[in-house]
C-alpha cells in the first residue's frame, strides 16, 4: 500500500528539496517515494514508476530542480530493489514503530491514533536512517584520518630510509679519504715518538751536575772523614786563699 501520491510535480519538488530537514528525511527511502514502511516488495517498481512519470526532467523541461528531485527519487528506489538492502531498511521500519510503540507503553497511552501513531513512525524512522548515516559518516572520518596519518608514517619511514642511504653512500664514497688520514696520523705519531727517544738531554746546571755526581759516586761521599771535634776547655788554677 502506497500513500496519496500527488500529480504535481512541483509538490514533490518541494517535497524533497525545499521543506526543512529535507536532507534528513531524504535518507529515509520510505519516505522519498511515498511508501508505508511495510510496504511488499513487489509494490516498490510500481511507485516508482508514477513518481517517474510525474517527476522525470524530461517531463519537466529538464530543469535543475528536477534533476535533482529525480536523482533522489531514483536513488531511494535503488536502495529498495536491492533485496539486501531492502531487509535492512525493513530492519530500521521496525525499530522506528518498536520505539513509538516502548514510548506509548511508558506513557501509558495503550490506544493511540492509528493516524498519528503511522506518522510519529514515520519520523521515528527518519531519525534512525539519520543516526546511522551520521554514525556511518564518523567511521568514514575515522578511516580518512587513519589512512593518513598511516601515508604519513610511511612518508617519514621512506624520508628516512632515504637520508639513511644517503649517508651510507657519503660514508663508503670518503672511505678512502678515512684511510688515507688515519695513515697520516699513524706515520706523524711514529715520529714524534722516534724524535723524542733519541733527543739528547739538556745540560745540567752546576748544582744539578753536583747532585748528580754525588749521586753517583755514593762510595766517595762515605770515604770522607768529619772534621774532629774541638779541644776541651783548660781548667783554670784555683786562686790563693
Amino acid at each position: 500500500m502506497s500513500l496519496e501520491l500527488s500529480k504535481n510535480a512541483e509538490d514533490h519538488f518541494c517535497r524533497l528539496l525545499d521543506r526543512p530537514g529535507a536532507k534528513y528525511f531524504n535518507l529515509n527511502p520510505f519516505e522519498v517515494l511515498q511508501l508505508e514502511l511495510e510496504i511488499e516488495p513487489t509494490k516498490i517498481k510500481k511507485q516508482y514508476r508514477k513518481l517517474s512519470l510525474v517527476c522525470h526532467p524530461d517531463k519537466c523541461g529538464n530543469t535543475e530542480r528536477a534533476r535533482l528531485a529525480f536523482q533522489i527519487i531514483n536513488g531511494a528506489y535503488k536502495m529498495l530493489e536491492d533485496k539486501d538492502s531492502f531487509e535492512y531498511c525493513s530492519k530500521v521500519a521496525k525499530q522506528a514503530r518498536e520505539r513509538i510503540q516502548e514510548a506509548n507503553a511508558k506513557s501509558g497511552n495503550k490506544t493511540p491514533d492509528p493516524v498519528k501513531m503511522e506518522e510519529k513512525v514515520r519520523k521515528e524512522a527518519c531519525k534512525i536512517f539519520a543516526e546511522l548515516e551520521q554514525r556511518k559518516s564518523n567511521l568514514e572520518q575515522v578511516e580518512v584520518r587513519e589512512r593518513k596519518k598511516k601515508r604519513e608514517e610511511e612518508a617519514t619511514w621512506v624520508k628516512q630510509m632515504r637520508a639513511r642511504e644517503a649517508y651510507q653512500e657519503k660514508w663508503e664514497a670518503q672511505r678512502d679519504n678515512r684511510v688515507e688520514s688515519w695513515r697520516t696520523w699513524k706515520t706523524q705519531t711514529s715520529q714524534k715518538k722516534k724524535f723524542k727517544n733519541n733527543s739528547p738531554e739538556p745540560p745540567l746546571s752546576d748544582e744539578n751536575a753536583i747532585e748528580k755526581d754525588a749521586a753517583a759516586s755514593p762510595k766517595a761521599t762515605s770515604s770522607r772523614q768529619p772534621p774532629p771535634p774541638p779541644p776541651p776547655p783548660l781548667n783554670k788554677p784555683a786562686p790563693p786563699v
